[in-house]
């Protein structure tokens, strides 16, 4: 039996063909003079929008501008972050250059730290040291986030800074005002989480009276170390300092775990899971948790997946556990550095410093929308920072609170370990809740967590041993 394909498929196929072969000959368009690569769509849209002019009309665009003053193309590839961390890997352990390695890339405070596992001098990022001191900026922004992006230099002791921080990302407690004014209670007077925990209970209690004994006072952790580790930077201590040094022995560690562990489970709990993605806001909306740890980019979601809330929650800083505690953590951030292997790194600075440094890039981000605190001190006196907010309760200015507490952040260390002694750390509070569930309290949980902290420290040691590359 003879098979045709018929005139009009072929005609089709031809068709197909001809467009093929003309797409194949078509030059590629050529590469901008300096690339950059970036996760995130808000940033690209800042940098590559044109932002509107009051009374109509747009002004052009942070690219455009720089293109008109330096003459130099640039243009941004958005990226998944995962795909952008295995492409960097890739070409930082390779040596790519060219066309297929951007000029700057901006990375995520979670994955920084597999690139800082090479000896300083092999790692794919340039050091930035003199350009932040020969432009000034290593005086202009805030000190303490630099700590993330940067590795010690173990030959000379100097810190080497490989990024520049783009957020200082301030943590405060948004709570359901609403709810705790029905109870009679006010947690802003509770300066210390001990204090906080009695409040939360009385709280929960009445609430328990009421007809809503499944309603909890905060949303924490069970099944991360997130919020665990929060209090952790209000003490001042990381689980990996800048210097490889384990802290999980530090006593301070142990009690922290220990109290953290009883507002989450146990006869003292105050606390819930939070779901999971923004199903969190759901509970917040509902009243089954009524208070979330909330760092600055926090708040828009609550905004718009919570509009009812409008008017019945308000915000206050962390409560300590001891004076010299902070009064904030940290959550979350972003750094741009300019990849090693960049051909003109002098031109990738001057497009670093203008689209993320510069006046301009403030006003454009603050136009676009962006409510996230820059990582410069002098920025934070913008009006729009400042400004009453409606959405909470006596239209309290969270912005005011934000910046108040942005200067007192405290230092967070990250290093190619420190993901893994996270994880260690989930795993020894695991443990303790299943202890305070088996036990239903309190007695012995001290002396075996210690016990689990040191085993935890133990492993990490062994694993920083063995994948520790010599220089």
């Amino acid at each position: 039996m003879r098979f045709t394909l018929g005139k009009p498929i072929f005609t089709l196929l031809l068709a197909a063909a001809a467009s093929g072969v003309a797409v194949w000959r078509q030059p590629a368009a050529p590469r901008a003079d300096l690339v950059i690569w970036s996760f995130s769509e808000p940033h690209i849209v800042t940098l590559r929008d044109s932002p509107r002019i009051p009374g109509g009309g747009r002004s052009p665009s942070l690219l455009d501008r720089f293109h008109l003053r330096t003459g130099l193309t640039a243009d941004v590839s958005l990226m998944g972050q995962t795909g952008e961390n295995i492409r960097l890997a890739s070409a930082f352990m390779s040596g790519s250059s060219g066309p297929s390695v951007p000029d700057l890339c901006e990375i995520e405070i979670n994955s920084i730290g597999q690139f800082l596992r090479p000896p300083v001098d092999d790692i794919g990022l340039l050091p930035l040291n003199d350009f932040l001191q020969k432009s000034g900026w290593d005086t202009r922004i805030i000190s303490s986030r630099f700590a993330p992006w940067s590795k010690i230099d173990p030959r000379t002791g100097r810190r080497i800074i490989y990024g520049i921080p783009e957020d200082v990302h301030p943590i405060t407690i948004t709570y359901r005002r609403d709810l705790f004014d029905q109870a009679g209670i006010d947690p802003r007077q509770a300066g210390t989480w001990s204090r906080f925990q009695e409040l939360s209970l009385e709280f929960q209690q009445y609430w328990a009276n009421h007809g809503h004994a499944e309603r909890r006072a905060i949303a924490l952790s069970t099944n991360s170390s997130d919020e665990l580790l929060e209090m952790l930077l209000q003490r001042h201590i990381n689980l990996i300092d800048s210097s490889d040094r384990l802290h999980f022995t530090d006593s301070k560690l142990l009690e922290t775990l220990v109290f953290y562990a009883q507002m989450i489970a146990g006869p003292r709990a105050v606390a819930a899971d939070p779901s999971p993605g923004f199903e969190w806001t759901e509970q917040f909306d509902r009243g089954d948790v009524c208070a979330v740890c909330s760092p600055d980019w926090k708040a828009d979601y609550l905004r718009e997946f919570t509009p009812d809330l409008a008017g019945k929650i308000a915000m206050m800083p962390l409560p300590r556990f001891d004076p010299g505690d902070a009064p904030t953590s940290t959550l979350g951030g972003t750094m741009v550095g300019i990849c090693r292997t960049c051909p003109n790194p002098q031109r990738a600075w001057d497009l670093l410093e203008f689209l993320f440094l510069s006046p301009e890039s403030h006003r454009a981000a603050v136009a676009e929308g962006d409510d996230v605190l820059p990582a410069i001190p002098e920025y934070w006196t913008d009006p729009a920072y400042h400004a009453p907010d409606a959405f909470f309760s006596g239209g309290q200015s969270i912005g005011d609170l934000y910046v108040s507490l942005a200067s007192r952040i405290p230092e967070r260390v990250v290093t190619p370990y420190t993901l893994q002694a996270e994880l260690a750390l989930a795993v020894v509070l695991h443990r303790a809740v299943e202890y305070l569930a088996a036990h239903g309290s309190a007695d012995g949980l001290n002396n075996i967590c210690a016990v689990w902290l040191a085993e935890a420290q133990d492993d990490i040691h062994r694993r920083i041993d063995f994948g520790n590359i010599q220089p």
